[in-house]
């Protein structure tokens, strides 16, 4: 009996490390799967942000780069990309965004951290529900300077990372 449990024992010392190995790259794919969908939430704001950006450096007018008579987007129900400028102090100039009734801002903090040459890139959530991933970046031409902010919903994206999750909890569960 006594070489049984040995057996036993040096089969758990074996099977072990391996079963934590997996259990291990599992947690990697994961993540990086998961970062990957976040991050690719970005795409299309952080090309619109830039142009954007520039054309107002260049001197063209919010009212010419957003169709202000365009039904508004309602990040809460909506996929769609949606374009706010502000000024330098965070006062909404033109936008394309409407959360219930008014076009909500991000903190003044989140736009200062941005500049001409550098976008701020978040998560933001302005009311329970309602996640964004936002980008925004500082303009200037002349006198005049503000921020663009360039943001969708990421009810799709959230989506997928629960599957996501659920597919790992299985492969995990199976290791």
């Amino acid at each position: 009996m006594l070489s049984m449990s040995t057996k036993q024992f040096s089969k758990f010392w074996l099977i072990a490390p391996l079963t934590l190995a997996l259990l291990v790259v599992v947690g990697f794919v994961y993540a990086a799967v998961q970062q990957n969908y976040r991050l690719g939430a970005n795409d299309p704001q952080v090309q619109l942000v830039g142009d954007i950006s520039t054309h107002l450096s260049a001197g063209s007018l919010p009212e010419d780069i957003i169709d202000m008579h365009a039904p508004k987007v309602d990040p809460s129900r909506s996929l769609a990309t949606f374009v706010t400028i502000v000024d330098s102090n965070g006062k909404v100039i033109a936008g394309n965004m409407e959360l219930d009734g008014s076009t909500a801002v991000p903190p003044k903090g989140v736009l200062n951290a941005s500049s001409l040459t550098h976008q701020n890139r978040i998560t933001w959530q302005p009311q329970t529900g309602t996640r964004i991933a936002l980008v925004v970046q500082g303009y200037k031409h002349d006198d005049n300077s503000g921020y663009v902010i360039v943001g969708r919903s990421l009810k799709e994206v959230e989506v997928r990372e629960d599957m996501l999750f659920w597919m790992a909890a299985v492969a995990a569960t199976a290791v």
